[in-house]
């Protein structure tokens, strides 16, 4: 009984009373809430393993949107073809959350079978230049804030060696920064048109034999022939995007107010193509002899191809440059799929 009057007499005559306590403490916490705001997580902090702190300011990672290059040069070199140069396009449309889409094409300028051809040919056929197209959507099975290890010089300054030389000293560092990344699955449409010739039933692991083709008809042609490949189908694979895009500063030379920009979008993709291919009639003074392919003599072709490659691209102003690879197989003649192409392209991105 003492107990429960002793506590009463505490709460209601000592302890001051919660209004009053409000009115009391309330300007110290309104002090201490900006502190409170600003100390939450909006920049990230990354510390090096030799102690630098690097703070990241701005990160916009997620407002890409749009990607528009020009691939000024698309160079490749093959089984079918030795030396193709062209041009191109790529488009993307990136959606903020669930989906992306994705369409190119490029063709050739300049081809050394084409080259071959002009000076060689038995045949009438007018030779399409090589060029390959697709277009499909990519589904966001991941999307969302990642990490991506990158190196960043961290500062530059000049000073004199023990000869009295100047030289300029660097300090990099290689950590991991925040990015979006995103993994999905994608899949589209698939295009593409070549030109051959009659020697490419020849063994390709055997350079110095020549081919031979023998049409619907029976009749025979030597290796001097030449038609064209149509191929169309579809693809599904697999890719990863990553876009980075901050301004960071460091303890190094967080005085001096200095502010790095880091801008980058990569894609990484592997596809499998499946395609049907149609060979064009070899036209040969006024007649045209029909092809079947895998016939006894004639073109093997097969329908499954591959692909893996890559873009990298700034996307520190509208309009940057860029770089790409692709190596693979493509669908149609057995044995002639195999290529390696690398681009450069100037993009404009939103």
């Amino acid at each position: 009984m003492c107990y429960t009057l002793f506590v009463c007499y505490y709460l209601y005559v000592i302890m001051p009373h919660p209004t009053k306590m409000l009115k009391q403490y309330l300007p110290a916490l309104m002090l201490l809430l900006p502190a409170t705001v600003w100390g939450r997580a909006k920049k990230d902090t990354i510390t090096t393993k030799q102690g630098v702190e690097i703070f990241v300011k701005s990160d916009q990672s997620k407002k890409l949107k749009i990607i528009a290059e020009l691939q000024l040069l698309a160079a490749e070199a093959g089984a079918s073809d030795f030396a193709r140069i062209g041009a191109g396009f790529n488009a993307d449309y990136i959606h903020r959350k669930y989906f992306s889409a994705n369409a190119s094409y490029k063709t050739t300028f300049y081809s050394y079978l084409q080259q071959s051809e002009a000076t060689k040919s038995y045949s009438d056929t007018k030779l399409n230049p090589f060029s390959a197209g697709s277009a499909g959507v990519r589904l966001h099975i991941m999307d969302g804030k990642g990490w991506e290890r990158r190196k960043m010089t961290l500062d530059a300054f000049k000073e004199v060696d023990n000869k009295g030389q100047r030289r300029t000293t660097m300090r990099f560092t290689k950590a991991r920064f925040p990015c979006r990344r995103i993994f999905a699955v994608r899949g589209g449409g698939y295009y593409s048109t070549a030109p051959i010739s009659t020697n490419m039933t020849a063994d390709i692991f055997k350079p110095l034999e020549k081919g031979s083709l023998t049409t619907t008809d029976g009749t025979v042609f030597g290796n001097d022939y030449y038609t064209n490949t149509r191929t169309m189908g579809f693809y599904g694979g697999l890719t990863r995007l990553t876009h980075m895009k901050m301004k960071t500063t460091s303890t190094i030379n967080w005085f001096e107010g200095e502010a790095k920009q880091t801008a980058i979008f990569k894609e990484v993709y592997a596809d499998v193509i499946f395609a049907n291919t149609t060979i064009d009639p070899i036209p040969v003074k006024g007649k045209e002899y029909a092809i079947t392919p895998n016939a006894p003599g004639s073109f093997s072709l097969n329908d499954i191809g591959w692909r893996i490659g890559g873009r990298l691209i700034s996307t520190r102003k509208r309009v940057n440059m860029g770089t790409s690879y692709e190596l693979g197989s493509r669908p149609g003649l057995k044995q002639r799929g195999a290529y390696l192409a690398i681009g450069i392209t100037l993009a404009w991105v939103k």
